[in-house]
Formats: C-alpha cells, sequence, structure tokens
C-alpha cells in the first residue's frame, strides 16, 4: 500500500497533468502508481455499463488510497485516473461487456516477436514546394529552409513549418495562376505547419495538405486527404470588408460520395477522410463550419460539438471532442472501437501490415493508451483483456483470438 508522501506526489502529479504542465517522465511515474494495487483484479461484468463500471473502480481504488489524503483530493485523484489512466480497457462483444479480467501484476502480457521491436512515429514529412523541389522536414532541421519569392519557409523550435510573407509582399491578383505546395507525412509521420494566411494545421500520418504559396482572391482552398487538425485564422479581404472564408476539399476517388467540401470563416475542426475508412468525418471544436457532399450537394450546418458523417449522406451527432482529437494529444483513445478501426491507427502511426487469424472482428474495444510507446507496449496492454493476441514478425502484426 502506498505512503502518505506517495499519494501527496501522485496529487500534484495528477494536478499537473490538469493544467498541462506535467513531464513525461511524470506521466510514467503516475502510471506506474496506478499500475501498482498488486494482485489486484479489475473486472467488467456483462450487465455493467460504463457508468457503473467507473463507479465501481472508483470505489476499488479508494480502498487503496489513505484516510490522511482529504476526501476532495482523493476525489480528484480518482476522477482523473478514470478518464486519463492509460492501462485500463474495456472490451464489448454484440454491444454486450464481456467478462474480462486485467491484473496489474502484468504476469500475462506476453506479445510474440520475431524481431526487434518497433519504435513510435514522429515529427516528419517531405514538402514538395510548387518547382518540385523537395525538403525533408523533421525536428533536427532547423531554421531557413528555402525562399521563394516574397515567401521565407521556415522550421521552427518546436518542429513545425512555417510559411512567412516577407516585409513588402503581396499576393498575386490572379488566383488562377497560384503556385502549390504539398507536405505530406508518412506513416509513422506526424507535423504541424503554419500557413501564408496563419492558419495553423496539424497532420496526422499517412496524410497530405496542398496549399497555394500565397492565398488571393475571395477564398483560400487548401485540398487534404488523410486527417488533419485546423485552427484557422480570420482573414479580411484586401477588397472590400468581407471576410475571406477558408475552405477544405477532402480528395477521394472520382465519384465518390464522401467527396466534401468544409468552408469555414474563423474556426477550430478535425477532418478524417482516410480513404480506407467507410466515411469522411468532420468534428468541430469552436465556431462553425458548413459541410458540403459534392456528389449530392447537400449542405449541413455543424455546431461546436457535432461531427459530421459523410458517405452515402450527411449525419449529424454529438461527440467527445477530446476523444477525436486524441491523435494530436500523444494518445490512442478508443469508444467502443472495432479492432479493424483500431488497427488501422496502429498501422498508420507504427508503418506495419496487419494480418487476422480467427474471427475477430465483432470485438470492440474503450481505453486509452500513450502513442509514444513502442508498439509491443500497446499491444501488451490490449492483450490484458484475454480476449486477443498479437504477433510481431519484422513489420508485420497478426491478430488473434
Amino acid at each position: 500500500m502506498p505512503d502518505q508522501n506517495t499519494e501527496k506526489r501522485m496529487y500534484e502529479l495528477a494536478e499537473k497533468w490538469r493544467l498541462g504542465t506535467i513531464t513525461d517522465a511524470e506521466k510514467v511515474s503516475f502510471n506506474t502508481w496506478y499500475a501498482s494495487f498488486d494482485d489486484r483484479i479489475l473486472e467488467s461484468e456483462s450487465a455493467e455499463t460504463p457508468e457503473e463500471l467507473k463507479e465501481r473502480l472508483y470505489s476499488a481504488i479508494l480502498k487503496n488510497t489513505h484516510e490522511h489524503i482529504p476526501h476532495i483530493k482523493r476525489t480528484a485523484i480518482i476522477k482523473y485516473i478514470l478518464a486519463a489512466a492509460a492501462v485500463v480497457l474495456l472490451v464489448l462483444s454484440f454491444g454486450a461487456y464481456q467478462y474480462i479480467q486485467i491484473n496489474f501484476s502484468q504476469k500475462n502480457q506476453i506479445v510474440s516477436t520475431k524481431f526487434k521491436d518497433i519504435n513510435p512515429g514522429g515529427n516528419k514529412a517531405i514538402l514538395t514546394l510548387s518547382d518540385g523541389s523537395q525538403i525533408i522536414l523533421n525536428k533536427e532541421k532547423k531554421g531557413l529552409l528555402a525562399n521563394r519569392g516574397n515567401i521565407a519557409i521556415r522550421n521552427d523550435q518546436d518542429g513545425q513549418v512555417v510559411f512567412q510573407i516577407l516585409k513588402g509582399g503581396h499576393a498575386d491578383a490572379d488566383s488562377r495562376n497560384l503556385a502549390y505546395n504539398t507536405i505530406s507525412t508518412p506513416k509513422g509521420g506526424q507535423y504541424m505547419i503554419i500557413l501564408p494566411d496563419g492558419t495553423r494545421v496539424w497532420l496526422n500520418a499517412a496524410s497530405s495538405l496542398k496549399f497555394p504559396a500565397q492565398f488571393s482572391g475571395r477564398t483560400r482552398k487548401v485540398e487534404l486527404t488523410g486527417e488533419a487538425y485546423f485552427e484557422v485564422k480570420t482573414i479580411i479581404a484586401k477588397k472590400g470588408h468581407d471576410k475571406m472564408p477558408f475552405i477544405v476539399h477532402t480528395i477521394c476517388e472520382e465519384g465518390d460520395r464522401r467527396e466534401q467540401e468544409i468552408r469555414v470563416l474563423g474556426t477550430h475542426f478535425n477532418i478524417n477522410a482516410y480513404a480506407d475508412e467507410a466515411v469522411s468525418k468532420t468534428t468541430l471544436l469552436e465556431g462553425s463550419v458548413r459541410v458540403t457532399q459534392l456528389a449530392t450537394h447537400t449542405t449541413r450546418l455543424l455546431h461546436p460539438g457535432q461531427q459530421a458523417k459523410v458517405a452515402h449522406d450527411i449525419q449529424l451527432s454529438n461527440v467527445d471532442t477530446e476523444e477525436v482529437l486524441a491523435w494530436k494529444n500523444g494518445y490512442f483513445v478508443f469508444e467502443n472501437e472495432n479492432i479493424g478501426s483500431i488497427m488501422r491507427k496502429i498501422s498508420r502511426w507504427y508503418n506495419v501490415d496487419i494480418e487476422y487469424k480467427g474471427n475477430i472482428q465483432n470485438k470492440r474495444f474503450g481505453g486509452t493508451i500513450s502513442k509514444f510507446k513502442n508498439v509491443s507496449e500497446v499491444l501488451k496492454i490490449m492483450e490484458l483483456t484475454g480476449v486477443i493476441h498479437f504477433g510481431i514478425e519484422e513489420r508485420r502484426i497478426t491478430v488473434m483470438p
């Protein structure tokens, strides 16, 4: 059982995590403490709802904390644990919770490996300029990358590429003759870019963004494949007082009904439009966006907290935006998610191929895992459920019941 000083320290770390000031080493310390209830087994029972499970986990952890910590502080720690701990996973099947056991002594965490472990992805991308030249982007390459006309391209200290219009620079009058650049992330890569208008874009793995070297005319248009989070800067058109709309066109195969156009002014939103997903998803965090399905010209207006799913039509729903943005914040977050969807995320981030053996397509998971663990660590945590197993050989992961 942990001592008084340890528990006080864990409360301090929980508060630092809530405030966003915790370090990676402190995160490890906190999760290690959380996983230290030796020989305690947490179970999800068939008739139990997620809310009931949380309440039971709360009670179980409460029994393992000393009474000398004030109740409010203990409540803060435990509520934080239930929201963010990376080692609690649930397994669902056909909409009902299966009976599972998670043993925190981790004696049975075994991933069969025939090759060295696979490291997580990181900040890396390729920037292709309008003249066809390419620049390899990574966290080691800092400073000025190139000058193109009145545009300076820099890689700053935070590992983001910045397009800066030099003093006295101005956009061409004819928007039809704009020069376009493309930033592309490979599997296992992600990157952040500041566009010439000041808009910030975070690209997830296996994604690309095509954008003009300078925005001109009455609109700002970009093209996206894959997934990205946008923080769009509001711009007033040079002629007149109208705001310049920011338009994102997601690229799909010709005639694909998922092809869409998202029109915004100044707002924060996430777009997931991978070719291997069944639907394209646009999620709004702040402001407002208008989503148009190009095949049918159907249009929907989103409000904060809503998500538009585009397939044969557009369906709106309220979603957990923290789950949607988990990839940007360094986590895999699964909410009643099937194993196929989970493994596609792992494939993109770790640059691995996936193979399935046996009938496991109906298995669904919920939980939170750091993206910055080696792949074997992520798979071991999932194996704690006892209903799924993995094998690793070179860059191929086999998923088995």
